[in-house]
């Protein structure tokens, strides 16, 4: 998905390096995963907009990297300031600054229950664990199936997501390879950030990311009709005009909902909407699609959101075929800057009318 990134809020951050550990001290039970404060590979940003108030805190890792690997981090709230201290590891214990601990979740409750600072310097206190959010999920909750798809950033699969007595059927979006890089973690978490304010029909209902551990799954609705894209070309025989009216009503009634909330597209195009057995198009949330003003400036609005939703009904009434037809990438851009718009193409029954408002578009 590509959507419009809201301004992130903006904190005082720190973040603290391990001080030479002192004094050992006794393990805890249940493993870091099974702990409600733990978050994964939760980026900081999503990290202190769950950080509110003083002495609030949670246990993070950080992304792998060659030379590190994960590193475990305790983010906390201290003073107004939001501080990440990275946990040290010597000879099978772990410390932040004085006393030691054979695990990770010794060290925490220790610190939790006594009160103590984690550091002289900042007085820092844990006080109030964050729990775990509702759209954080676990990897066990989740079982993959098929694969429907496979993109640069990985594979989406039909799959069923359990909580609780409730399991339904989802797709879900699974980040390629074992390595998982900071930049894919953090477009991933953004995705599932804007997805979660979203409630339409006709937009793909999200349910949650489980970012515990490797690999990053962002778990969505799982919508059985397909792409419109394929639907328009495989079906073209079997389609009404009151089929593509209603596809092209239900795209516009996701994109309207979509620009209602602030947010921008950026990329309506048929390969982007999903048909459901109802036959209702849901938006899932580049060059054939995009609006001349985008392409000089590199700037979107819901401008070049509808002028992309004018080409989207093209292809609905063209039986699926792509616009500008068989022009290399360099003669669509030539097209789309000097502002001539041909498309070649059967159109399906009478529909001049709708023709006549995507040249609108």
């Amino acid at each position: 998905l590509m959507f419009f990134v809201v301004k992130a809020l903006i904190t005082v951050s720190e973040t603290l390096k391990p001080s030479p550990a002192l004094t050992s001290v006794g393990s805890a039970v249940g493993s870091i995963e099974d702990q409600q404060w733990y978050h994964g590979m939760l980026p900081r940003e999503d990290i202190n907009r769950l950080l509110k108030e003083d002495g609030e805190f949670l246990v993070r890792v950080t992304e792998p990297t060659p030379s590190s690997g994960m590193r475990t981090v305790i983010s906390t709230r201290w003073n107004g300031r939001h501080y990440h201290f990275i946990v040290g590891h010597c000879k099978g214990m772990y410390y932040v600054e004085k006393e030691t601990f054979p695990d990770v979740v010794a060290l925490v409750e220790y610190y939790h229950r006594q009160k103590k600072p984690l550091t002289e310097a900042t007085g820092a206190k844990l006080l109030s664990p964050v729990k775990r959010q509702k759209w954080e999920l676990r990897h066990e909750w989740i079982k993959l199936d098929r694969q429907l798809g496979e993109g640069a950033f990985g594979g989406v699969f039909a799959g069923t997501l359990t909580t609780g007595f409730t399991t339904r059927k989802v797709a879900v979006k699974v980040n390629k390879g074992k390595a998982v890089e900071k930049e894919v973690i953090e477009e991933m978490c953004k995705e599932a950030a804007i997805m979660r304010i979203f409630r339409h029909p006709n937009v793909v209902k999200f349910y949650g990311i489980a970012v515990e551990r490797e690999p990053v799954m962002l778990v969505m609705e799982l919508v059985e009709g397909g792409s419109l894209d394929i639907v328009l070309r495989t079906k073209k025989e079997e389609l009404t005009v009151q089929d593509l009216t209603n596809f092209a009503l239900g795209a516009a009634k996701g994109l309207e909902y979509l620009h209602s909330k602030n947010c921008i597209h950026r990329d309506v195009a048929a390969r982007n909407c999903l048909v459901s057995g109802k036959e209702d198009v849901n938006q899932r949330l580049p060059i054939r699609w995009i609006a001349p003003e985008v392409l000089e400036t590199m700037l979107y609005s819901t401008k070049s959101d509808v002028y992309s939703f004018g080409i989207l009904l093209w292809e609905i009434f063209s039986e699926g075929n792509v616009p500008y037809g068989k022009m290399t990438l360099a003669e669509v851009k030539t097209q789309i800057r000097s502002r001539q718009f041909v498309f070649n193409g059967k159109f399906h029954v009478t529909i001049s009318d709708y023709y006549a408002e995507g040249v609108r578009c």
